[in-house]
C-alpha cells in the first residue's frame, strides 16, 4: 500500500500482504494514519490477487482517494474492488513560525539562525518534523535551505551577508503530516565593520602652540540614507585625543556621510616633543565603532634671541599738514534743484561729510544771475539775495544728508510773476569739524521753479 506524499512520491505504509477476510476485501494488520483527500495505490510484485491482473515489476494500476470513512474502493480498471485496512484518519494541524534574531549582526560575521515551528492545537511537539527555508530581503539564505526540523526545531549558522541596513528574514515551513506549513518572519539592524585612521591634515614638524588640525577618515562611509524603525539614522561622530588626553573641543566632530572624513582645528602641544593623535569614532546605527592613531613630531623650541641694540632716536620729520576739508554738495549728484509744486516751493540739497570726521553743517543758497523780465530781458537780480538757509544740521562721517530748504516765498513770487523758472544761485556750507576748525565751500547750483498756473481772465462787463 502506497501514500502520496509530494507527487509524484509515495511513501510505503504497509508492506505486508493483508489477509482475506471477505471476498473481494482485503485488511490489513496494522493502523495507518492517513488524511482525507490522500491518494492510495494498491501495488505488488510479481504475484497474483483474486481478480486477473497482469504481472509485472512493479504494478500500481489501482488507485483511489481517502474519503471520510476508511473505507477505499479501487475502481480505475476494476469495478467493485474494495479495501478496507485498519485507517485512522487524522485532522490536519495549522502550525506557526517564530524567528529569532542572530546574535551577530555584523556583516561579515557568523550568524546563527534559530526557527520554531509550533503546533495551533494540541501541545506535543516532539513529533512536529519537516524542514524550514530562510531568506533575507527574498533572497534564499546560503546554508540555510531545507534544514531539518526536529521535534519543532531548527537552526542554521551562515555568514550575515549584504550591507548594513534593515534586514528581513523569512521562514517558510514545509510542512509534515498532519502539520500544515506555514511562514514567520523577523527583521533586525545589520552594521557594517568600520577602520578609522587617525593623522594631521599637512605633513608635520609642527611649531609648539601652533594651530593644528587634526583629521579621521572612517571607511565605509556612514551613509545616512538608511531609515530605522523610530528615526533616522545616527551616523556616529569622532573624537580626538592626544597621547590619551582628551580634547575637549574636539569631543564629537561630525562625520560626513560621503568622504567619511571628520576633522578638527586646535593649538599644537606647547612642547617639543613627539606626541601621538587618536581619532576615536563612536559608531552609528547601522556601523561599528572604530578607532585609529597616528604620530606627529613638533619643532624644538628655538633659542631665545638676544635683544637688539636700542636704534638711536630720529630727528622727528616735519610733513605737511593738509587743511582740513569740509562738508560739500554730494559728489555726483545733479545740481540742478528742481522746487516742489507746493504752495511754499522746497529744494533738497544733498550734503556729503568727509570720513573719519564728523559735521555740523550751516549755509545759504543765494541767487547769482540775472532775473529777466519778459518785456526787459536785461534786468539784474540783487546777486546776494539770500532765497534759503540752513543751520546747526549734524552729519556722521561720510555719509551724505538730505536737506530740504524753503525757498523764500518773495523769491518766488518775484520769479513766477515774470515767467522765470530756471535761476542760478550759490550754495555756501560752512562746516564745523569735530576739532572746532570751520571750512567754507560754495557750488553753483541751478533753481528749478515749478510752471506757474495760469490765472482765468477777470470778466469784463458792458453797459
Amino acid at each position: 500500500m502506497l501514500r502520496e506524499t509530494v507527487a509524484p512520491s509515495y511513501q510505503v505504509i504497509a508492506a505486508s500482504s493483508p489477509a482475506v477476510a471477505v471476498a473481494g476485501i482485503n485488511t490489513f494488520t496494522t493502523d495507518l494514519d492517513v488524511l482525507q483527500g490522500d491518494t492510495l495505490a494498491l501495488e505488488w510484485d510479481g504475484g497474483s490477487v483474486s481478480i486477473a491482473v497482469q504481472a509485472g515489476a512493479t504494478n500500481s494500476d489501482l488507485e483511489a482517494t481517502i474519503g471520510s470513512a476508511p473505507t477505499v474502493t479501487f475502481n480505475d480498471h476494476y469495478a467493485d474492488f474494495a479495501l478496507m485496512y485498519n485507517a485512522q484518519l487524522v485532522a490536519p494541524v495549522a502550525t506557526t513560525v517564530d524567528v529569532d534574531a542572530p546574535s551577530s549582526t555584523t556583516i561579515g560575521g557568523q550568524s546563527t539562525y534559530a526557527v520554531h515551528v509550533d503546533r495551533q492545537t494540541g501541545s506535543d511537539r516532539s513529533v512536529i518534523g519537516g524542514t524550514v527555508s530562510l531568506t533575507d530581503g527574498g533572497t534564499p539564505i546560503t546554508g540555510c535551505q531545507s534544514v531539518p526540523v526536529t521535534a519543532g526545531e531548527a537552526s542554521c549558522t551562515t555568514t550575515l551577508a549584504g550591507v548594513a541596513g534593515n534586514h528581513f528574514i523569512g521562514a517558510t515551513y514545509s510542512g509534515d503530516s498532519p502539520f500544515e506549513t506555514s511562514t514567520g518572519s523577523v527583521h533586525f539592524s545589520a552594521k557594517a565593520v568600520t577602520a578609522t585612521a587617525a593623522g594631521t591634515s599637512v605633513e608635520g614638524p609642527f611649531d609648539p602652540s601652533a594651530a593644528i588640525v587634526y583629521t579621521a577618515k572612517v571607511t565605509p562611509a556612514p551613509n545616512a540614507g538608511f531609515v530605522s524603525a523610530l528615526a533616522h539614522a545616527n551616523t556616529g561622530t569622532v573624537a580626538f585625543s592626544v597621547d590619551g588626553t582628551a580634547i575637549a573641543a574636539c569631543a564629537t566632530r561630525a562625520v560626513d556621510t560621503t568622504s567619511g572624513l571628520a576633522s578638527c582645528a586646535t593649538t599644537a602641544p606647547a612642547d617639543g616633543l613627539d606626541h601621538v593623535v587618536k581619532a576615536s569614532y563612536s559608531g552609528g546605527t547601522f556601523y561599528v565603532a572604530s578607532a585609529g592613531e597616528s604620530p606627529f613630531k613638533l619643532n624644538l623650541p628655538a633659542d631665545p634671541t638676544p635683544p637688539a641694540p636700542p636704534t638711536p632716536p630720529t630727528p622727528p620729520v616735519t610733513s605737511p599738514v593738509a587743511p582740513p576739508t569740509g562738508a560739500v554738495f554730494a559728489p555726483g549728484q545733479p545740481t540742478t534743484l528742481p522746487a516742489s509744486a507746493a504752495s511754499t516751493p522746497t529744494v533738497t540739497v544733498p550734503v556729503r561729510c568727509p570720513a573719519g570726521d564728523a559735521c555740523e553743517v550751516e549755509g545759504t543758497v543765494t541767487v547769482s544771475t540775472s532775473i529777466k523780465p519778459r518785456a526787459a530781458r536785461a534786468v539784474q537780480a540783487a546777486p546776494t539775495a539770500t532765497v534759503a538757509r540752513f543751520s546747526r544740521v549734524h552729519i556722521a562721517g561720510g555719509k551724505v544728508k538730505k536737506l530740504k530748504l524753503r525757498l523764500d516765498p518773495a523769491f518766488v513770487r518775484k520769479a513766477s510773476k515774470q515767467g522765470l523758472r530756471r535761476v542760478k544761485g550759490t550754495l555756501t556750507i560752512v562746516t564745523t569739524l569735530g576739532g572746532g576748525q570751520k571750512v567754507t565751500t560754495h557750488q553753483q547750483v541751478t533753481i528749478v521753479l515749478p510752471k506757474a498756473k495760469k490765472q482765468q481772465a477777470a470778466p469784463h462787463f458792458t453797459g
